[in-house]
């Protein structure tokens, strides 16, 4: 990569909020880009921070769709549900796009009305003004966004507010309450595995699991929404659908602490 181009990266990366830099320095295809997709790719950025969503690469990143180069998947877009802007900022940058099953990409090509593109591969359209791409949510989906959380093993009143937030929970009303799974996610769905019992569809899990439940202060719905937390640690009671995945949490079944969970905290 020539002296130059690498001068103008670093210029852009640096202008990136602090959280996001560790993310565009550790994605190989970055040093691939010509100026124009990295341009495009600090927009899509920028949205995605300023609605918290997840960022292209990261682990809990939703892929709407992708922008193509000689054949490369070069771009990733978010499922943002937000229309960002380009001014022509992709022509010539890209020659086709894909966009992924039950999601759907609209263009808008200069003064012309914007233009629906469902999964599939297509050619790339020129003079584009914006776009936005968004993809339905499926009920294991939901689950996973409102109930699964393994970064930390408790919460309290500071994690409520900012996962509630993060995990659109408090738009255009306050959800009263919710409960995070502090677990992998493929723990949880091995629930739906389980050889265990099953009561008005409800599954309870033969592991136990830390959980964090926030509950709104000031009731059901009212803004600004304000959590206090608990802590429990238990059996989970979820249902399923017929993929046997989780799709709904019906609670937790309380169970003793073992000694050997005391000493991880």
């Amino acid at each position: 990569m020539p002296f130059s181009r690498v001068m103008r990266l670093l210029s852009m990366i640096a202008r990136v909020p602090c959280e996001m830099k560790h993310l565009l320095l550790e994605t190989p295809v970055l040093f691939k880009m010509t100026k124009t997709q990295i341009f495009l790719l600090m927009k899509v950025l920028a949205l995605a921070e300023s609605l918290k969503g997840p960022f292209p690469y990261s682990a809990d990143f939703h892929n709407c769709a992708y922008l193509n180069h000689r054949g490369s998947e070069m771009l990733q877009l978010p499922s943002l549900e937000e229309k960002i802007k380009t001014n022509g900022g992709w022509d010539g940058a890209f020659d086709s796009f894909t966009v992924h099953g039950g999601c759907m990409l609209t263009i808008w090509p200069g003064q012309e009305k914007p233009i629906e593109y469902q999964s599939g591969t297509f050619q790339i359209i020129f003079n584009v003004t914006a776009f936005v791409c968004s993809c339905t949510e499926t009920g294991y989906e939901k689950f996973l966004r409102q109930h699964v959380d393994n970064g930390v093993r408790n919460g309290n009143y500071e994690y409520c507010a900012k996962m509630m937030k993060n995990r659109k929970m408090t738009r255009p009303v306050c959800k009263n309450v919710n409960s995070f799974i502090h677990a992998n996610k493929n723990d949880v769905v091995a629930v739906c595995l389980e050889n265990s019992p099953i009561q008005n569809g409800i599954r309870t899990s033969k592991n136990r699991f830390r959980v964090t439940t926030c509950k709104n202060k000031k009731g059901a719905n009212r803004l600004p929404c304000k959590y206090k937390a608990n802590n429990a640690y238990g059996y989970i009671k979820i249902a399923c659908d017929n993929n046997k995945k989780p799709v709904h949490f019906e609670g937790l079944v309380p169970a003793p602490v073992p000694a050997s969970e005391f000493m991880l905290d």
